[in-house]
C-alpha cells in the first residue's frame, strides 16, 4: 500500500489553529492523518510546519497519481507544481504549492509518494 508524506507550512500565530486546520482537512478527506508533527518553522517564526502521512486507498499506479492530485486539491485549491509521474521499479510522483503572496494560511506544501513500511 502506498502512502503520501506531506509537509505543510501554515502562517498562523498559534499552534491550535494548525491543529484545527488539520482536523478539518482529515474530515474533508474522510481519513486519518498519521504521525502528525507540528513545529515552529525555523526560517519564519510567523509560520508553523506540519508533517504527516496519509495512507492511499488506490493500488493501480494511475489511480495512485489521481488520488494524490485529489488530496492536493483538497488541501489547497489552485496551481500546484507536479513532478512525475516517473516509472521505473517504483512510481515517483510529488506535488508542490508555494503561495507566499496569497492571503491564505497555507503558504507552502509538498506531497510525496512513498512505499508503506
Amino acid at each position: 500500500m502506498a502512502q503520501l508524506r506531506a509537509t505543510v507550512h501554515y502562517e498562523v500565530r498559534r499552534e491550535d489553529k494548525v491543529r484545527r486546520f488539520l482536523d478539518r482537512y482529515a474530515n474533508e478527506l474522510d481519513r486519518a492523518l498519521l504521525g502528525i508533527q507540528i513545529e515552529r518553522y525555523w526560517k519564519d517564526d510567523a509560520q508553523f510546519r506540519a508533517s504527516f502521512t496519509i495512507l492511499l486507498q488506490a493500488t493501480r499506479r494511475e489511480d495512485v497519481v489521481y488520488e494524490t492530485l485529489q488530496i492536493a486539491n483538497t488541501l489547497q485549491g489552485g496551481m500546484w507544481t507536479v513532478n512525475g509521474p516517473h516509472e521505473s521499479d517504483d512510481l515517483v510522483f510529488e506535488c508542490f504549492v508555494n503561495r507566499e503572496m496569497d492571503d491564505q494560511p497555507v503558504k507552502w506544501a509538498h506531497l510525496e509518494l512513498a512505499e508503506a513500511t
